[in-house]
């Protein structure tokens, strides 16, 4: 054994760390703004306040669509969070959410059930996390979509303000 037999096991074993040891998880994520979600009404009854799209109808619920975005980098059957935030200002009524998957022959969806952000008299800021396992691998040509209820106004307005999607549990 010489002087250097040290500093080439040494060596070595960095080696083969470095090499056997599999790369670091890197998470990724998206926030999506409610300004890219639309609104589904005969009659308009959204507006956009601040950074939040509100329902301005002191009657009726409105109904907002927000399409999901899928890439490369996060595709929809990695996902692994799914989160809706906002403001509820009416504490007769909650903000409902359903993930869900449009088929990408044009006829027809896969729903969640329906979650809230807490019991009706709920107000203020929410984050919603929202149950998605209809985005699996089985539907890989489908679309995946969030469908929003927002109650109408009482005291204040209530909206949305935008979608988090991460993998890894970003």
């Amino acid at each position: 054994m010489n002087n250097r037999s040290p500093m080439i096991a040494g060596g070595f074993a960095a080696l083969t760390m470095l090499l056997a040891s599999p790369p670091e998880a890197e998470a990724n994520f998206k926030r999506q703004h409610a300004s890219s979600c639309i609104e589904d009404s005969l009659v308009p009854l959204a507006l956009f306040q601040d950074q939040f799209l509100i329902n301005t109808s002191d009657t009726y619920f409105d109904f907002f669509f927000c399409g999901m975005p899928e890439d490369t980098a996060l595709r929809k059957d990695h996902v692994s969070r799914l989160d809706l935030t906002g403001v509820d200002q009416r504490p007769a009524d909650s903000v409902l959410v359903r993930a869900c998957v449009g088929f990408s022959s044009g006829f027809g969806a896969q729903c969640h059930p329906m979650v809230m952000n807490g019991p009706a008299a709920t107000m203020g800021p929410f984050t919603i996390s929202v149950p998605h396992a209809s985005w699996n691998s089985s539907h890989r040509l489908d679309f995946a979509y969030l469908l929003v209820q927002v109650p109408p106004y009482e005291t204040s307005f209530s909206g949305i303000s935008g979608v988090y999607i991460a993998d890894i549990n970003g």
